[in-house]
């Protein structure tokens, strides 16, 4: 660990948990009141030394209103400490046990505040174990933070309180856990999830964002059935966030006004129907993830109101003029090119810059190597014949398998999986070229003609095909200008089969 050294001219924080058993009594009516020899209040009397306190409560902003006594306590120091600069935070704990959700919370704190300051302590007497051991962890990774703790006054004999520093370094329990939280990381994917090593690369980038002290917006790109949907889950399980549901949104399914009501929710009366105030989807993910699927078919207008909602941080309900702050990560996924788009005018650079502030490619299955296209074959085979035991996997000719070895799976994963289960609905045993569907066995088209217009036409609808209609990696591939793609798609009439 590096020496702590100080920096001149930086603050100099106060981290505390609030102590809802010391922190307060009762007068004699039965009312909760702040306790002015409990742990916070005796602390501003005696000891308070710092540039800002974040005093920190487990609850959610959206739960406050609930428990009083967090409103009252920063009440009463506030009022009896006017020059001190106390900072209330709502942490949304969902577990006070959850080292590592606690922990996580911490270090974004940490992080949000780096660029700042020059030491952080953590005052570590108020708290559940828990939230002790996480500022034990994270004092003995970080070098501009320290621990400590307090006597309280009936230990102390009259004494004057005083501050007792633990020294820290980077623990054998602290590696324990480290190596806990990895070996859990393959838990939390589908065990029927085939992963070659592209795949487990993908999946290991997706870890670290699931970890990663700050949240940042996710963008998954991919074609149709490369599994956008799986990784975002994953992500999601792998984050702190894990104890809440997954929100999952189709933008393609709705239209702006559509969307903007259920993104955001609508107040009684906003339009017809709406009988009631109804929460929208930001609101329903508060304290967990916010999956936008398709984002690449939302229109213009909806760009800039999306930008505006993921730059503030707030919304407001249609036909209300509340602005509620969010407390979601969102992921959002779309298998168009939205760089492309971006570059053509048709997606707002500042919305895709924004977006794409961690990116992760889910690969095509033609993208694979043939061993492992292989192997992805097999496992799906070995897949169904489990799901539908006593059935055992099913044979392929050799023609067969060269055919699906040389196929595109344009749909990919999901197309090779309802390829699956149509072949264990037509054949007992083994599979013969002719038990293929026609768009497998021949996906360039049954012509025999040898016009060299025809097999050019033949041609780019196979590459098209092949590539989900994406043109640029299609012009590309046939070595020819976009221009002249789109003449040749013109010319020939071709269409998305």
């Amino acid at each position: 660990m590096k020496k702590k050294t100080p920096i001149v001219g930086k603050k100099k924080i106060l981290i505390s948990w609030m102590a809802k058993k010391h922190d307060f009594t009762k007068d004699e009516n039965g009312r909760i009141q702040v306790n002015q020899s409990g742990t916070h209040f005796d602390f501003y009397q005696n000891l308070f030394d710092y540039d800002e306190h974040h005093l920190l409560a487990t609850t959610s902003r959206e739960n406050l209103d609930n428990d009083p006594h967090f409103p009252e306590l920063t009440r009463v120091l506030s009022q009896s400490f006017p020059n001190y600069n106390l900072k209330p935070r709502c942490m949304g704990i969902s577990d006070v046990i959850n080292i590592d959700e606690i922990k996580t919370k911490l270090v974004s704190l940490i992080s949000e505040l780096s660029s700042e300051i020059y030491q952080v302590e953590i005052y570590t007497s108020p708290g559940t174990p828990a939230m002790q051991t996480a500022a034990y962890l994270i004092a003995g990774e970080y070098e501009n933070v320290k621990i400590f703790q307090v006597r309280p006054p009936h230990e102390r004999n009259g004494a004057l309180p005083q501050k007792i520093y633990t020294a820290v370094t980077k623990s054998d329990f602290a590696r324990v856990l480290e190596n806990r939280v990895n070996d859990e990381r393959n838990e939390k994917v589908p065990s029927d999830l085939f992963r070659p090593e592209i795949i487990d690369k993908v999946l290991e980038r997706a870890y670290l964002i699931a970890h990663a002290t700050v949240h940042p917006t996710v963008l998954i790109h991919g074609e149709t059935g490369t599994g956008k949907d799986i990784i975002a889950n994953y992500i999601h399980e792998n984050s702190i966030r894990k104890g809440k549901d997954i929100v999952v949104i189709n933008c393609a399914a709705y239209n702006d006004d559509l969307l903007e009501s259920r993104l955001f929710g609508y107040k009684e009366g906003a339009f017809t129907g709406a009988n009631k105030d109804t929460k929208g989807a930001f609101e329903h993910a508060s304290g967990s993830t916010l999956f936008l699927d398709e984002i690449g078919d939302i229109s213009p207008k909806f760009q800039q109101t999306l930008l505006r909602v993921l730059q503030d941080g707030i919304i407001t309900p249609v036909g209300g003029f509340e602005k509620i702050p969010t407390d979601v990560r969102v992921i959002v996924a779309s298998h168009k090119n939205l760089f492309e788009l971006k570059e053509k005018g048709l997606f707002r650079a500042d919305l895709f810059y924004r977006l794409a502030v961690a990116e992760i490619e889910c690969p095509s299955l033609r993208e694979l190597p043939l061993k492992d296209k292989k192997a992805c074959i097999n496992h799906f085979n070995r897949s169904m014949a489990k799901k539908l035991r006593p059935r055992k996997p099913l044979k392929f000719s050799k023609q067969a398998e060269q055919i699906l070895l040389a196929y595109a799976f344009p749909g990919n994963i999901r197309e090779l999986i309802h390829l699956m289960e149509r072949l264990y609905a037509f054949c007992n045993t083994e599979v013969r070229l002719l038990d293929l569907p026609k768009r497998v066995s021949s996906p360039e088209g049954t012509s025999a003609s040898q016009l060299l217009e025809d097999m050019e036409k033949q041609h780019i609808q196979k590459v098209l095909h092949m590539f989900s209609w994406n043109k640029s990696r299609t012009y590309k591939t046939l070595g020819i200008a976009e221009r002249t793609l789109d003449t040749k798609i013109k010319k020939y009439k071709l269409t998305r089969i």
